[in-house]
C-alpha cells in the first residue's frame, strides 16, 4: 500500500477521490468524514503548499456534488 501512495500525485489523489464520492453519491451516500495522510510528494519532500492535497480532496467533493 505504501508503495502505491508513494506514487500518487494531487493530480491521481484527486481523480480518485472523486471517483469515490460519485459512487458514493449513486448509492445515497450525502456526507463523508475522512481524514488523509498524503502530505509528502513522490520524492518524499512536503509539498510547498501543506494543504495541497486537502484542497485537491475538497475539489473533487466540490466537482462531484455539482455534476
Amino acid at each position: 500500500m505504501y508503495r502505491f501512495l508513494g506514487q500518487l500525485t494531487p493530480d491521481d489523489a484527486e481523480a480518485i477521490a472523486a471517483f469515490a464520492y460519485m459512487q458514493m453519491l449513486e448509492t445515497g451516500f450525502t456526507a463523508v468524514g475522512e481524514f488523509h495522510y498524503l502530505h509528502h510528494d513522490i520524492d518524499g519532500q512536503p509539498y510547498a503548499d501543506l494543504g495541497e492535497m486537502a484542497g485537491r480532496i475538497a475539489a473533487a467533493a466540490s466537482e462531484t456534488a455539482s455534476a
